[in-house]
């Protein structure tokens, strides 16, 4: 399998090109794979929102790896263009793994396929947003207790010991304290063990390698987000830290998989070409072990007006199944009803908890765990999300299993649901003390309020049963 060293190599002695003309033949390269292979996109309707089309999905995958050979990736930095063989590409995807263990001793679980003698991976936690470090560990028992996730990946913040965080000298000290925290309340709750995954402070190799520490750090059954960049490209930065933890052990994990139709690499049909794309790279030059990805388009990061956009879920699905093909630890079947959702609004509103109810009667058709939306767009400080999101998503899917929804009803469900979504009033979040008790970890009595009279609503329009 081709090396990292070799990756660094072709990084100096790829052909050399500008990158304005890399990001101008994006989108001419998808245009024509997206021919070439037959990729049509449905109208953006609830009854097209996955895709059955296994020769579509075949058709995806080829164009992505032809996408591979035939452009490669463009790194930043030195302006060159750094491509691979298929047959470079089909002997590392060989080489991937298919089975991850992470964590420690009692800790320890393992994520994928194949014979091993330890408890699977139960769930996984996301906290990426702005939490202030004063209050972190409390988040973080908080989620943990609340989700029961076996590995989660941390927050960022904008102050330090009472300093603003600019420049990699504080970045540093950021990341070390970020993992600390981790490590930290994983000990208060008994858990030890338990997987800790870095998110970056930002994107300097400094910064991406800071928190390796045995003790208080990562261990090498932890994990790290790093993830090619968008428009297919590749930053030194993030290979250097590849190399540094490849060599450590940390597992690196795809962070960044999505791409979003409507830049350099046009439509949607771009995005699930750049999507796969980026996936192989993903292994191939920052060796993710854990993969993935899906499709959005500039109307996901909105904020004013809510647009339901179902063909984002049926895009997302063939990227998904696609990656499943070369490695299950890339991808899955991609049922959804989350994808074309988003989140335009904050935790402690109505209208979030209707934007989570619709992904999450999803999950409970097709058998998921839902973990709640995340505010897209967090404008106030530790106002991203809070655990109560989470049971409240958890508690939806169990309703729709108990009404016997099925997936046939799934179109019918959606289609009436939307125009009642997209007439509601886009709202912000509230800080987490706000709207959730940290101390003893319950929302507090008006939220849960809240939630239970939506809950009420679900049930009077779409017969969900909740206890």
């Amino acid at each position: 399998m081709i090396s990292l060293l070799e990756v660094a190599q072709r990084t100096r002695t790829g052909p050399k090109m500008a990158e304005m003309d890399w990001n101008m033949g994006l989108f001419a390269k998808m245009q024509e794979l997206s021919r070439r292979y037959n990729i049509t996109v449905p109208e953006n309707s609830w009854d097209h929102y996955y895709c059955e089309d296994d020769a579509l999905v075949d058709r995806a995958l080829q164009a992505g790896i032809d996408f591979v050979v035939e452009m490669g990736t463009y790194c930043i930095q030195t302006q060159r263009v750094v491509r691979f063989t298929e047959e470079e590409i089909r002997e590392a995807v060989a080489a991937s793994p298919r089975q991850v263990v992470m964590g420690e001793g009692d800790d320890a679980r393992v994520l994928g396929q194949g014979p091993i003698d330890l408890p699977p991976m139960k769930g996984t936690g996301y906290l990426h947003g702005p939490f202030e470090d004063e209050i972190a560990i409390d988040v973080i028992k908080c989620y943990v207790q609340t989700i029961g996730c076996d590995y989660l990946e941390g927050y960022n913040f904008r102050r330090l010991d009472g300093y603003e965080i600019h420049g990699v000298p504080m970045e540093v000290a950021a990341a070390k304290r970020q993992v600390a925290r981790l490590r930290e309340a994983f000990r208060q709750l008994g858990r030890p063990g338990m997987a800790a995954v870095f998110y970056p402070i930002s994107t300097a190799d400094a910064v991406l390698t800071a928190a390796i520490d045995p003790l208080n750090g990562l261990r090498p059954t932890d994990g790290v987000l790093l993830s090619p960049l968008p428009d297919v490209k590749l930053d030194l930065d993030h290979l250097t830290a590849a190399i540094v933890h490849e060599q450590y052990g940390t597992r690196a994990k795809n962070g960044g998989g999505y791409s979003m139709a409507g830049g350099f690499c046009g439509d949607l049909a771009g995005a699930i070409i750049e999507t796969i794309a980026k996936g192989i790279l993903a292994w191939m030059t920052l060796r993710d072990v854990i993969n993935g990805g899906g499709v959005g388009n500039t109307l996901s990061m909105r904020q004013k007006k809510i647009v339901v956009q179902p063909v984002l879920s049926w895009g997302s699905s063939v990227c998904s199944q696609a990656l499943g093909k070369l490695n299950p630890l890339w991808g899955g079947r991609g049922k959804s009803t989350a994808a074309g959702i988003g989140s335009s609004s904050g935790p402690g509103s109505r209208t979030h908890l209707w934007e989570i109810a619709m992904g999450a009667i999803g999950s409970g058709v097709f058998g998921g765990d839902p973990s709640g939306n995340r505010w897209h767009i967090a404008t106030v400080m530790n106002a991203r999300h809070t655990p109560y999101e989470t049971l409240f998503a958890r508690e939806v899917a169990e309703a729709t299993r108990r009404a016997g929804i099925t997936e046939q009803d799934i179109p019918h469900l959606m289609n009436k649901m939307t125009p009642m979504l997209e007439a509601m009033p886009v709202q912000p979040g509230r800080d987490i003390r706000e709207c959730y008790d940290l101390k003893n970890n319950r929302p507090l009595p008006w939220y849960q309020e809240l939630g239970k009279a939506v809950q009420k609503e679900l049930a009077a329009e779409f017969g969900l049963v909740f206890d």
